[in-house]
This record gives structure tokens, C-alpha cells and sequence, in this order.
């Protein structure tokens, strides 16, 4: 195996540029979302004020540097790849077609799972102020806040890919859709906006996934409530539900009123 500077290089600043790309796409097509949503007068800002400008650069410096972070937790998996010991494969033939749908739904249940004991972990009082603090400097986080982490946040983040692959086959267009999608929902997750139909939470059909006012208030008070990423059931299963979440919601269906602002 190849491990001088240039063959290190290389694949590090291709990932970095699409991981960089990646991020770009998604905030931007949450943007564009946002336009639409507001040119039709429908109003789901969940913020009274907008954010700064010293702020949305802070949150893309970060995400920036989140990529970059991400990028060298992806060598693992390049390198791991030409080794051996990383399970990406390219040969679609190789498992049956069912393998890959089921594949993808368990990578997001997995990383659901690690992202919301992982979270819980950095909101310790001797993790917080060196690893998760600087994303909450965004109390009203916008979709650029997507990958603003600090260093030692983005490494943890970074890490459930290389994990994963280390033990479960797993194909490449499939680790591809599922980057696609963390980014995305991250981007929405932050947006200030609520992207997701205002009577979803509470619902039975979907009343398990996650919206974006359930992050927003985590962000906006910062406290130990709201930890999942994509679904609400482990702050349920674990008592950590943000209680207004819940008293907002059966207001939502007894009045239907959308999302107050906070």
C-alpha cells in the first residue's frame, strides 16, 4: 500500500472538495426551499430575528473545517478499502438487491443511535465547553450551522462511517445516499424554518421523525432535551423529549395553529 505524501494527498483534498460540495448543495437547496416557501406567504421562520452576518460566516468556517476533519476520517476508509479492511464494495452483483435498501435504512437507524448517545456525551459538563460549545454559539442556527463544529465534535461525528464499514458490508452508491442524506437533514434540521409539514409531529404515521422546531429547541436551549437526529424515539425511550415540544404539538392539534416564533 502506497502511504507516501502524494498518494495521502490526493484522495484528501478530493474528499475534502466533494465533502465541501456536499455541504454547499444541501445548504443551498434549503435556501432555495426557504424563498419558496416565503414568496407563497407562508410563514414558518421559527426566529424573530435574523441572524448576523458574523455569525453565518463563524458557521461556514466551521462547516469548512468540518469537512476538512471529515476528509481525514475518510482515509481511513480509502485506505481501509485497498487493504481490506474496510466493507465498501463496488460489485453491485455481490449481494442480493434487497441487501441494499436494507442496508441504507439500518446505516440511518445505526447513525441515529450513535448520534444521540454520542450527543449526550459532549453535553457532559467536562466535554461541553472543549467540543460541543462552539455549535451552540448559534442559539438561532441557520442551514449554514449544518457541519459547524468544532474539531473534537467533527471527529466524533466523523467517526460512525469508518465504524460502520469496518463491519458491515456496505455498498458505495449506498454510503453515497447516506451522506446525501445526513447533510440534508442537517442543513434543515438547522434551518430556522420549518420545512416539515406543520402537523406532522404527533401524528402516527410520522410523528417519529424528527422536525426542525425539535432541534431548534435544543439549539435554543441548550439544555439536556432533544438529542435525537432523524427520529424522536430515543429521547422518548430515554425521558429526554424537550416538554414544550410536546405541549406545542397538542396545542398544534387541538387549534391548528402553526409554530409560534421563540
Amino acid at each position: 500500500m502506497d502511504l507516501t505524501a502524494q498518494a495521502i494527498l490526493e484522495p484528501l483534498l478530493t474528499t475534502f472538495s466533494v465533502e465541501v460540495i456536499r455541504y454547499l448543495i444541501a445548504v443551498f437547496l434549503v435556501i432555495t426551499a426557504i424563498f419558496f416557501i416565503t414568496k407563497r406567504g407562508r410563514s414558518r421562520n421559527l426566529h424573530t430575528e435574523p441572524a448576523t452576518a458574523e455569525q453565518k460566516r463563524r458557521e461556514v468556517f466551521y462547516s469548512i473545517l468540518t469537512a476538512l476533519v471529515f476528509s481525514v476520517n475518510g482515509l481511513y476508509v480509502y485506505f481501509g478499502m485497498q487493504g481490506g479492511w474496510a466493507l465498501v464494495y463496488e460489485d453491485i452483483n455481490l449481494y442480493p438487491a434487497w441487501y441494499l435498501p436494507i442496508c441504507l435504512i439500518a446505516m440511518i437507524i445505526a447513525h441515529d443511535a450513535y448520534f444521540y448517545w454520542t450527543h449526550r456525551l459532549i453535553h457532559h459538563r467536562f466535554l461541553f465547553r472543549w467540543v460541543h460549545h462552539t455549535h451552540h454559539r448559534s442559539i438561532k442556527p441557520t442551514a449554514w450551522a449544518a457541519y459547524a463544529f468544532a474539531p473534537g465534535e467533527a471527529f466524533i461525528n466523523g467517526l460512525f462511517v469508518p465504524i460502520w464499514v469496518t463491519f458491515v458490508p456496505t455498498y458505495e452508491f449506498v454510503a453515497f445516499f447516506f451522506l446525501a442524506h445526513m447533510i440534508l437533514r442537517n442543513a434543515i434540521g438547522h434551518s430556522g424554518y420549518e420545512l416539515f409539514p406543520i402537523r406532522m409531529p404527533g401524528s402516527k404515521a410520522f410523528g417519529w421523525v424528527t422536525n426542525v422546531f425539535h432541534h431548534d429547541l435544543h439549539h435554543r436551549d441548550i439544555g439536556e432535551n432533544n438529542f435525537g437526529l432523524y427520529f424522536t424515539w430515543w429521547d422518548r425511550w430515554m425521558g429526554t423529549e424537550h416538554p414544550e415540544y410536546t405541549q406545542i404539538v397538542e396545542k398544534q392539534k387541538q387549534a391548528r395553529l402553526e409554530i409560534p416564533a421563540s
